[in-house]
């Protein structure tokens, strides 16, 4: 137990004894339920004291449980002892299933009965018990209660404290099972298989049911017996033709002659000869079809594009009508050819227009290449390779875009590498005399108005530049309470920075003291973090102090990202306070 614990506990004379009974909403006691009590309502700062000076009252919940009847009983600082004044407990009662009763109460005196107190304002809904969420009885949704009874022989229920649950089993020989099937009502009852009937049926007698699958026959619908697979994977085996024979139809088993096939005759197949058949031997007469030989015609003798035209055997002189092959007997030993023979490389003349292609070699006027050219720049741009020398004369030289430039001399001058303050060779930038003063940049004349611009002060600030913050916002407070106030609200992301600040107490018999502090939430009640040293006020009533520091230029102090500023104040006097500020 810490000091400050022991110190509240060891005030019996100022504490109340709550008691009350928690119920379920059938009015039966609940052992072991949880009561919770809270206080509530402390003021700025979150602080209860006892009256009269007795100390700080801790604000954490208080809790015990119930005993096997239901009842509790737990001691309390009454509200009637507390400041400030308007302070309450918020009561709960916590069972199994979740929060089943909460509501507020002004306990005072020295005994409290929450059994028959009555609450402070409405009640907030206590949640829903847990109840059984489906219950229906032959399509009728029956109302949903807490308790769900189960009735009849077959069912058996044992409460598991293991898993604060009641388990029901459902047994056999219940009365609400199944009392017919098919027309049989036998408590016990049985399957079986059969073939009776023509089809698939299910004779029903006496306990058993027998589902009939009759074997496959003509006039029966079933399953096929192993023997009729045997017969059927039997009948067929795999087909072969010898000879030309007919498969169920009209035609007859003539073998016919080598080289014929099975051929339809119009009515039937017999063994014939296909259209096309085969060579004869060579030098002998045509025994059998013969097979015509063509070539595709694409010359405009054709009257509708290509055509086929028949091969034509001429073995004497070509008539010049003929298509195809011609046969002719050479005469052996050499032939002479006539004609003109292309064995170099054949000059050609003529103009070479803009667009042709490939590549072209051109000679100036001799093979040694040493004729000079003339370029005459007719309505084409020239390529023009080389070094341009530094007496190339005058004209105008075009520079590739971001190519680097060697200067080595401005105005006749070597360029100079120096700070440029003094001689020749350095690069200036000159301002024109008549120039008025150039606002941008935060200049002006003198007694003109104030320019658009404006230069950047910084200073040195822990070895390295810093900007100075210059505050351009102003806030104030006037306390007259112990509490915490807000300054300045918080914005999400930004940070308050305070350049000045100025206090005014008025002393009072009771001292007031003031410090700063940062923090979220009403009142920075979050995060709370202290901004300055605690500021004294006089304890001469009537006697005024007055504290100030920072001129508006530079940070004093900051509240850090996304926080507010707060003031606490310490007794119930009149205290000012005054601060600039800038907020980003």
């Amino acid at each position: 137990m810490t000091a400050l614990s022991a110190a509240l506990s060891a005030l019996p004379a100022l504490a109340t004894t709550v008691a009350g009974t928690v119920m379920d909403s059938q009015g039966n006691p609940i052992a072991g339920a949880i009561v919770r009590l809270q206080l509530e309502n402390c003021g700025a700062g979150g602080v209860c004291t006892l009256s009269g000076g007795g100390g700080i009252v801790s604000t954490l919940p208080v809790s015990t449980t119930t005993a096997s009847d239901g009842t509790f009983s737990i001691v309390v600082n009454g509200n009637d002892a507390l400041t400030p004044a308007g302070t309450f407990y918020e009561v709960r009662y916590i069972a199994q299933s979740g929060t089943i009763y909460s509501a507020n109460y002004s306990i005072t005196g020295t005994s409290f009965n929450l059994n028959i107190a009555t609450p402070l304002g409405a009640m907030p809904p206590a949640p829903t018990p847990a109840a059984y969420t489906t219950v229906e009885q032959s399509g009728t949704t029956l109302q949903q209660r807490q308790l769900l009874n189960f009735t009849g022989p077959g069912i058996s229920c044992a409460d598991n404290t293991g898993l604060s649950r009641t388990d029901c089993t459902i047994t056999a020989g219940s009365s609400s099972g199944i009392t017919s099937l098919n027309g049989l009502s036998a408590s016990s009852q049985t399957l079986s298989t059969g073939t009776s009937g023509t089809d698939f049926n299910i004779a029903s007698a006496g306990s058993t049911h027998a589902f009939n699958f009759p074997n496959a026959s003509a006039s029966a619908r079933g399953l096929v017996t192993s023997a009729d697979w045997s017969t059927f994977n039997g009948k067929q085996n795999a087909l072969s033709f010898p000879l030309a024979v007919s498969l169920g139809g009209t035609g007859g088993a003539t073998a016919g002659t080598n080289g014929q096939v099975l051929i339809s005759n119009g009515s039937a197949f017999a063994p014939g000869d296909p259209i096309v058949s085969g060579p004869d031997a060579a030098g002998v007469a045509p025994t059998k079809n013969p097979v015509q030989g063509g070539a595709i015609d694409n010359s405009t003798g054709c009257s509708a594009g290509p055509c086929v035209r028949s091969l034509v055997l001429a073995n004497g002189a070509p008539a010049g009508s003929e298509y195809g092959l011609i046969t002719r007997n050479i005469p052996s030993g050499t032939q002479a050819v006539s004609g003109t023979f292309w064995q170099a490389t054949q000059p050609v003349s003529g103009t070479v227009t803009a667009n042709q292609g490939g590549t072209w070699t051109v000679q100036p006027g001799n093979t040694a290449n040493t004729t000079a050219w003339k370029v005459d720049g007719s309505a084409v741009t020239q390529p023009v390779s080389g070094t341009v020398t530094a007496n190339a004369g005058t004209g105008t030289f075009n520079i590739q875009a971001n190519a680097s430039v060697n200067v080595a001399q401005i105005a006749a001058a070597t360029a100079a590498t120096g700070n440029g303050t003094s001689g020749a060779g350095n690069l200036r930038v000159n301002i024109a005399s008549d120039n008025t003063a150039i606002a941008n940049w935060g200049l002006g004349a003198t007694g003109s108005a104030v320019p658009s611009g404006a230069h950047y002060i910084a200073g040195n600030g822990s070895g390295n530049l810093t900007g100075i913050i210059a505050c351009d916002k102003s806030a104030f407070i006037n306390p007259t309470t112990a509490t915490t106030t807000q300054i300045v609200a918080l914005v999400a992301g930004q940070t308050i920075r305070v350049c000045s600040y100025s206090i005014s107490f008025v002393g009072s018999a009771t001292a007031n003291t003031l410090i700063f502090k940062s923090g979220t939430g009403t009142a920075c009640g979050t995060g709370t973090a202290s901004l300055s040293p605690t500021f004294q006020g006089p304890t001469t009533t009537g006697e005024g102090l007055s504290i100030s520091q920072g001129s508006g230029l530079g940070v004093l102090f900051n509240a850090g990202s996304g926080n507010a500023l707060c003031a606490t104040t310490s007794a119930a006097t009149n205290v000012g306070v005054f601060v600039t500020y800038t907020q980003f």
